[in-house]
């Protein structure tokens, strides 16, 4: 997951780079707190950070994306204050990868946009979406999860 969505990077003459986000500084934060808890679970825990995304996207609060951050993590038993403390250190240099990797994704046109290995294919789009788990596991190498039907 590349939280970035259509945000943009602006880069200042004085070579600082600052996020921009459609919705807002509270989507910002959203996207913070996301990539924080990529760069955290990513590797050790797939599942809970699927969780986690889950439960932001279903129980925004989008006037305080802290709270909900924090309750999110609460329920899914993550650590918050590593979550709050990679916000303030390691995050805005991963939003400003994920924008750099969501900018290099050709034709891209909207939110979401569905890559698998930074491969972004317009064309396949709808298909992705109406049958997520299919085509996840179709592009899956390897022994693949209980969820993935022969």
């Amino acid at each position: 997951m590349v939280p970035f969505g259509n945000a943009e990077v602006y880069r200042h003459t004085t070579d600082r780079e600052e996020v921009h986000c459609q919705h807002g500084p509270q989507e910002c934060l959203g996207n913070l707190y996301e990539a924080c808890a990529n760069h955290l679970l990513q590797d050790k825990d797939p599942k809970t950070l699927m969780n986690y995304y889950d439960c932001l996207t279903v129980n925004p609060d989008p006037y305080d994306m802290k709270k909900s951050a924090k309750a999110c993590a609460k329920k899914l038993e993550i650590n918050f204050e590593a979550l709050s403390k990679c916000t303030k250190h390691e995050g805005p240099d991963l939003i400003l990868d994920y924008g750099n990797r969501t900018e290099a994704l050709a034709g891209r046109i909207g939110v979401p946009a569905i890559a698998f290995d930074d491969d972004f294919q317009p064309k396949e789009q709808d298909a992705i979406l109406s049958n997520f788990v299919n085509t996840l596991c179709d592009k899956l190498k390897g022994k693949k999860p209980s969820d993935c039907k022969n």
